[in-house]
């Protein structure tokens, strides 16, 4: 293990830069718009599984995990430090995040933590093999759609849901026979699906699977899941390095303040990625200025609301 830090955001903006600590962090690291930062800020020191964050004067203060410090603090891996409007996490390995720049497949956006799904799928794709990709849907989503890019021809995305059976005829009427298919699994596979599954993986369309995890397949014989899925991708819960471009381009062109993205970086630990940027989408409608502190009471507001509707509390006009 190597430790260090990533710098996500800076300023006004996504930041993408990895260093290992011991590391003291100031001016010279972050965006000339980050008028808050110190020229040597703070320094990072790795202990025993934590990040040892001293202070070193700096005149607008040092956060970390969301809380102020006044000197010095130990905050285990991973860590969320916040000097003036930079923000950065500490991790215990660095090495996946070094030398690697931030791309985008999509709508997603494509790091350090990415990169090994995407070597599988660009593999299957270079094979012409079916892959399940596991995680998060949206990402997986975009994911696939770069894998029907490679091998060309005509793409089609099948969302299931748990109110419908495969409609797969159904979404071929009127189109260009597909050339890779895209089965987005909001259910498991069942019974029913069997026979039309079974005919399309005789055929030579690629077949992609998204779904959140391995329970989608427990309805299906072994050889349908051996067939399916020869290959697979695992889309990691946390996104320490791509989560602040990727809100970036959710709210794009609204202002986003550093604690912003501060908030989001440790809501990741309690929440997943879908439902934090759904939070995020509907709090940045009608906003003109998107703050942590904004964000934190708009999910404890709609958190008792939800509190209130199972209660069967009335909600006051």
């Amino acid at each position: 293990m190597v430790p260090g830090v990533i710098v996500v955001w800076s300023g006004n903006a996504p930041r993408f830069a990895a260093h290992r600590i011991p590391f003291v962090f100031g001016r010279d690291h972050a965006d000339a718009s980050d008028e808050r930062i110190s020229r040597q800020h703070v320094h990072l020191r790795a202990g025993d599984r934590c990040v040892t964050v001293t202070d070193l004067g700096s005149r607008n203060g040092t956060y970390a995990n969301g809380r102020a410090i006044t000197a010095q603090s130990d905050v285990w891996f991973p860590g969320v430090i916040r000097a003036g409007r930079t923000v950065a996490v500490a991790l215990d390995d660095i090495r996946p995040f070094e030398n690697v720049q931030l791309e985008r497949r999509g709508k997603a956006v494509v790091g350090g933590t990415l990169a090994p799904a995407c070597s599988a799928i660009d593999q299957a794709a270079i094979e012409e093999e079916n892959i399940a990709i596991f995680g998060s849907l949206h990402v997986g989503i975009e994911l696939a759609k770069s894998y029907g890019g490679q091998v060309g021809g005509n793409t089609i995305v099948v969302e299931l849901d748990i109110m419908t059976t495969l409609p797969l005829a159904e979404k071929l009427v009127g189109t260009v026979p597909p050339r890779t298919m895209i089965l987005v699994l909001r259910r498991p596979l069942c019974l029913p699906d069997l026979p039309e599954l079974a005919q399309w993986l005789e055929t030579d369309v690629r077949i992609l699977c998204v779904a959140r995890d391995r329970d989608a397949f427990k309805f299906m014989p072994d050889e349908i899941k051996a067939k399916l899925m020869p290959r697979r991708a695992e889309i990691p819960a946390v996104r320490y390095d791509e989560l602040a471009a990727t809100i970036s381009d959710l709210v794009t062109p609204k202002p986003i303040h550093a604690t912003l993205i501060e908030f989001a970086l440790l809501q990741m630990q309690r929440m997943n990625e879908e439902q934090l940027l759904r939070y995020i989408t509907d709090y940045a409608s009608g906003r003109d200025q998107l703050t942590g502190d904004g964000l934190s009471e708009y999910i404890a507001g709609d958190r008792a609301m939800r509190d209130c509707v199972a209660a069967g509390i009335p909600r006051r006009r």
